[in-house]
């Protein structure tokens, strides 16, 4: 076993990265880490197209190349295995099916989607009546309930938000007093983001 102090941080590291879980998040207790499958067989180089032209050194012709061989392989259907491979089948020829023989609606609503569909404009936003310099006219504005949706959910937000930074700062930390913090504040936190998500969906109409 290597007894070298950073490796044996980073070492701890990897293993809550793939073992620890966040009770909020995963309520089951469970956890697992996704991988891309197949991944893209291109390297950073091939991507040096997108940069700027006194960045990536490379001429505009060849700039041009490698974004038409990236748009060329990412166009590519890939075939579901361990490795990149494709049996030919383009993106656009796909696309180019559905556009060619999609069945479209019927563009006339009947009366009963339209009663629905007014229904549900009226109770998000409502007609108001303004006067300035332009004259008087009217606007459409948040209702109170879409007003309170948008108060709640931003207090929601915020509150996951300042959890995830606590959070990350304290995985980052080499400094054993600040993760001591974290976990002994941890739960306070988790209190806040739960009671903005409960006011969310009381108060807020989620």
């Amino acid at each position: 076993m290597n007894k070298n102090p950073s490796v044996a941080a980073l070492l701890a590291k990897i293993e809550a990265f793939l073992t620890q879980t966040d009770s909020r998040l995963s309520p089951t207790g469970k956890t697992f880490v996704a991988f891309l499958m197949p991944g893209l067989p291109i390297s950073l180089q091939d991507l040096e197209f997108n940069l700027a032209p006194n960045k990536s050194n490379l001429t505009r012709d060849e700039a041009i190349m490698m974004a038409s061989n990236y748009a060329h392989l990412v166009n590519r259907i890939p075939d579901l295995r361990s490795c990149w491979s494709s049996d030919g089948g383009l993106l656009w020829q796909e696309y180019q099916t559905i556009l060619d023989q999609a069945v479209l609606a019927s563009s006339e609503p009947s009366p009963n989607e339209i009663n629905k569909f007014e229904n549900a404009s009226n109770f998000i936003h409502q007609k108001q009546e303004i006067t300035d310099l332009l004259g008087t006219r009217t606007t459409i504005v948040d209702s109170s309930f879409l007003a309170a949706y948008k108060q709640y959910q931003q207090a929601f937000m915020q509150a996951e938000s300042e959890y995830h930074a606590l959070q990350q700062a304290a995985r980052n930390s080499t400094d054993p007093e600040a993760q001591q913090k974290w976990e002994l504040n941890k739960q306070f936190y988790q209190r806040r983001v739960e009671t903005a998500r409960k006011k969310w969906i009381t108060k807020g109409y989620k």
